[in-house]
């Protein structure tokens, strides 16, 4: 009793162990998003500039120690005071905590003083540096104007909110960002990194503040801010005044910028997914025509406008849909006419026409080749079709050259890629709807496969006889409907056959070869009385026979096999019968065969 009480110890002390593990690991767990950039940037007339940060970060964790600024300037000689403070309202509201800093090449590493941690929460980092931009190339005159370029830091996972507040020394011109100089407003678009920047402008006693806000901010991108102002406020002497030629006065050449090329490149887009889409429709349908009339059926489109309207409704919702996303990125919006589209696309099953066949034989078929698989006429289509080897191939390198498109383009805007795997959801009516498979295929096409599996199933078992009938037209070398016959070692008197035919029923997946047995014999005869009640009678191909139909529970070939037995077992004489042949005239004695109370299962029809 010893060892295993020290098993379960050592068991007890493992989970101990695991637990207290787990629970180190997941309390130095810490999580650390930045929010919001606040930037002060205060320049001197010498181009010198004290650059001071209120980053907003938001903590998820208990053992938050230190935080890492990607690309500040060169040149930075860091100021002592970094804290970190509690943030309420994007504001600093609590005690501020020293940070000490040290400089990794261009990253800027702050840590949390006397090896303290924070816990979670919402907090604003304080630091300052100071850089010289003119030193650096950062301040270059360019005619009356001098333009003041500053590289802002990287994040990590992007951020909502950049601010640059840039304070200048006065001058007679009003500081603003290129474009908005250009153009006379408030809002530039940048070309150098194809940027939206919003401007307001406050003017005070001895210094002119340029509040410039970038709306979002990507991944890791390095955000170029620039400003215009006087060109006398850093001492250059290139005005109108000294002779010189401005530079605003030189012929600026016309030049497409990079927003100019994605919206061109969007707009191709735009019209070349809806005419392939049109394109794809019409051909389509030209095919489903072609092959419905090989058939002898005619098409039925889930919507009836006919070849052009269909084609020209899907191009234009399919179109709308790649515009929808583009401009507002919901894609439950887009959704609504991709439906449209796919609705466009889609066949059901066309019906059959119903014909009267007109007289023929039946006869015993001994060759085994009559199970044969032959197929019916081959119908055109079979390149937009995935059930065609051809088709199959087209549809999966189809899909594979969009995805392929889909992840380059992800690369440069996430929203065209998205536009073409969206897309792709409407080539699948087009390749899985109007196939040759939902055609109307001859009977005996259909049943072949299932009676084969029947006749391989039954002809072992030694308790019934089996042979295959076909029906000839008058003056026809090959048959037009088949049937297996399935007969009891030892029938009751009177039983004529039990046969196997198949009925075909039309489903939206195609039409598909239902197994029926069909039961005859002689009006008053023992096998006519061997049969339940609940088995409806009706006149056969003779004036004294009688046939019925029963249906197993399931249209399969296991069930209608377990039913083909259960009615050779009610149908067996327990005694052998004479091999005479019966006048057609006579109906044979009751005697020998089991009475209706012997059936204790009946037979579902």
């Amino acid at each position: 009793m010893i060892r295993p009480v020290f098993k379960r110890a050592r068991l007890c002390l493992l989970g101990l162990g695991c637990a207290l593990l787990w629970s180190a690991s997941a309390a130095a767990w810490v999580d650390t998003e930045v929010t919001a950039d606040s930037v002060v940037l205060e320049v001197d007339q010498g181009g010198s500039a004290l650059v001071t940060h209120q980053i907003l970060l938001r903590i998820r964790g208990t053992s938050f120690k230190a935080f890492t600024v990607a690309g500040i300037d060169a040149d930075a000689e860091l100021q002592p005071e970094a804290t970190l403070s509690r943030a309420v309202s994007g504001q600093a509201a609590g005690p501020a905590i020293p940070m000490a800093t040290a400089r990794d090449n261009d990253d800027l590493q702050l840590t949390v003083a006397n090896g303290g941690h924070i816990s979670s929460g919402n907090y604003a980092l304080h630091f300052a540096y100071r850089t010289n931009l003119r030193a650096r190339g950062l301040i270059a005159a360019d005619g009356e104007f001098a333009t003041l370029r500053w590289v802002g830091p990287r994040a990590e996972n992007g951020i909502d909110s950049a601010r640059v507040l840039f304070r200048l020394p006065h001058a007679s011109k009003i500081p603003q960002v290129p474009a908005a100089a250009a153009a006379g407003d408030q809002v530039g678009i940048l070309a150098e990194n194809d940027g939206v920047f919003l401007s307001d402008f406050r003017r005070a006693d001895d210094k002119d503040e340029l509040e410039v806000i970038r709306p979002h901010v990507a991944k890791e991108e390095p955000v170029v801010w620039r400003v215009q102002t006087d060109a006398s406020v850093f001492g250059f002497a290139f005005t109108a005044a000294s002779g010189a030629k401005p530079a605003n006065d030189t012929p600026t050449p016309v030049t497409t910028t990079a927003r100019d090329r994605l919206r061109l490149a969007d707009l191709w887009l735009v019209l070349c997914t809806g005419l392939s889409f049109g394109l794809l429709l019409w051909w389509k349908a030209l095919l489903v025509r072609a092959a419905t009339t090989t058939v002898g059926v005619v098409p039925r489109p889930l919507l009836p406008w006919g070849i052009a309207g269909r084609a020209l409704a899907g191009g234009f919702c399919v179109t709308l849909t790649t515009a929808v996303l583009l401009l507002t990125g919901l894609p439950l919006i887009a959704a609504l006419p991709l439906i449209v589209a796919m609705i466009s696309a889609t066949y059901l099953t066309p019906l059959p026409v119903v014909t009267r066949r007109g007289p023929g034989n039946w006869r015993n078929l001994s060759d085994p080749r009559v199970f044969a698989t032959r197929r019916g006429p081959k119908v055109p289509g079979g390149l937009l079709d995935v059930g065609n080897p051809l088709g199959f191939c087209l549809f999966i390198a189809g899909v594979a050259i969009l995805l392929v498109v889909a992840t380059s383009l992800f690369v440069a805007s996430a929203a065209r890629g998205a536009c073409l795997v969206t897309e792709a959801l409407a080539l699948i009516p087009v390749f899985f709807t109007g196939r040759a498979a939902q055609l109307p295929a001859l009977p005996i096409v259909r049943a072949r496969p299932l009676l084969k599996s029947l006749y391989n199933r039954l002809h072992r078992d030694p308790d019934v006889q089996l042979s295959v009938l076909g029906r000839f037209p008058q003056g026809a070398k090959d048959p037009d409907e088949l049937r297996l016959m399935v007969l009891p070692q030892n029938p009751l008197l009177g039983l004529g056959a039990i046969e196997v035919a198949c009925e075909i029923q039309h489903s939206f997946a195609g039409p598909m070869a239902v197994p029926v047995v069909l039961v005859r014999a002689v009006d008053g005869s023992p096998s006519y009385e061997a049969l339940p009640h609940s088995v409806v009678w009706s006149r056969g191909r003779t004036p004294n026979e009688r046939a019925c139909i029963v249906r197993p529970k399931i249209p399969s070939v296991g069930a209608t096999v377990v039913l083909l037995r259960q009615l050779a077992q009610m149908l067996c004489s327990k005694r052998p019968i004479a091999r005479s042949k019966p006048s057609s005239d006579a109906v044979p004695a009751a005697s020998g065969g089991p009475s209706r109370k012997l059936v204790t299962k009946p037979v579902t029809a």
